[in-house]
């Protein structure tokens, strides 16, 4: 299995070093792997009205990430790396409305990405770093989507890509020798563009009988400015083996609402019974909020 390839590598590593010298290192660089169990609520699932309805299924994923760490508390600077990586497919609800009590149904969504990288760089007042704060720099990419190829009826997608900073605040308490609590808040906001199509296609009836094409499309203004404004906040304890194996147990919580300005869209309707064709516009001014949660383990090698 990968994973456990991965921590026999950092066993073996931290045995070689196990046998130098162990002695207070003012700098220190650490590269580790979390295994991340997340749950994700995307902001198009905020949608279903019902009487009654389950909780979110099939919006779960486990994923590996890396990160790195590097502190030197002489020169009270540091920088680390993550990243998150969220795919769901095919998200339900099952739901109870008030006429089908009897028969539920499953209200299902498309599929859902949510990619981060998180570049931050530190300022470390204290050398035990029970409070240190810095600024990052961070890319956020999003995108949902319907497709139906095989028929080519219905085509949906919404993408997101932004670029932004965050100001990271952090605090590592020692409990007792070699075992911590690490606690994160990230407050961020990043902005980019929004690219949003929304295609459908089948056949319509008129009044007399006649059947013909229907078509819909809607195309909104390439000059959008979308914003993400959220935070993440995190918690976990960590025990270091020897002087270079650390492990962690922690819980992490991010949440942003998702903005767009200039959001304006024309839809184009055709029916080809009536060979008419309607043009309407609108704009979209809602806040949409995007939150997941992780539970994770992490294993890091420090040097």
């Amino acid at each position: 299995m990968k994973f456990q390839k991965i921590i026999s590598i950092f066993l073996i590593s931290t045995s070689i070093l196990y046998a130098e010298e162990s002695k207070p290192k003012p700098a220190t660089f650490e590269y580790g792997l979390k295994v991340q169990n997340i749950t994700y609520f995307p902001y198009e699932t905020n949608t279903v009205d019902a009487s009654q309805k389950s909780d979110l299924k099939n919006n779960k994923d486990l994923v590996y990430l890396p990160f790195f760490k590097y502190r030197n508390t002489n020169n009270k600077f540091g920088f680390d790396f993550d990243m998150t990586n969220i795919k769901i497919s095919d998200p339900y609800y099952q739901v109870q409305s008030l006429f089908s009590r009897l028969i539920p149904y499953a209200y299902t969504y498309g599929n859902v990405q949510r990619q981060e990288y998180r570049l931050n760089f530190f300022y470390l007042p204290f050398d035990n770093q029970i409070f240190y704060l810095g600024l990052g720099l961070l890319k956020i990419d999003r995108l949902y989507n319907v497709e139906n190829y095989d028929v080519a009826t219905y085509i949906y997608s919404d993408k997101i890509n932004s670029y932004g900073i965050s100001v990271p605040l952090r605090s590592n308490i020692q409990f007792f020798d070699r075992f911590s609590l690490n606690l994160g808040f990230d407050p961020y906001v990043s902005y980019g563009r929004r690219s949003y199509v929304n295609q459908r296609t089948g056949y319509s009836y008129y009044m007399d009988d006649r059947f013909g094409p229907y078509f819909f499309t809607s195309r909104t203004n390439p000059n959008n400015v979308t914003e993400i404004l959220g935070y993440q906040a995190e918690v976990s304890l960590s025990y270091q083996f020897y002087d270079n194996l650390k492990i962690y147990i922690g819980f992490s919580r991010n949440q942003s609402i998702i903005r767009s300005k200039n959001f304006d869209q024309t839809n184009f309707s055709y029916y080809g019974t009536r060979n008419l064709l309607l043009v309407s516009h609108g704009s979209s001014t809602e806040r949409l909020i995007d939150t997941y949660n992780s539970i994770y383990f992490g294993v890091s090698n420090t040097h």
